[in-house]
């Protein structure tokens, strides 16, 4: 998953969109280079066609583990 605003994408999930929504949506979970305090978080993702993803809705979190209960429960 490429992500529009840099980040490093580490674990993802995706759909294609219902009606209503982008073509395609999902769930990332990345790690921020340049944020040391939360250095992982897990956005809400969209896309136009599949291979550039925009970001949003962000949970900041401090370890790995904080941010993989929050993909987990996070809707993709």
């Amino acid at each position: 998953m490429k992500l529009t605003n840099g980040a490093e994408a580490i674990q993802w999930a995706a759909r294609y969109g219902d009606e209503g929504e982008m073509p395609y949506v999902g769930k990332v979970l990345a790690r921020l280079v340049h944020n040391d305090l939360h250095p992982f978080v897990v956005w809400s993702t969209t896309s136009e066609d599949g291979v550039l993803w925009v970001s949003h809705g962000g949970n900041y979190c401090e370890t790995l583990t904080e941010a993989e209960t929050a993909f987990t429960k996070r809707r993709g």
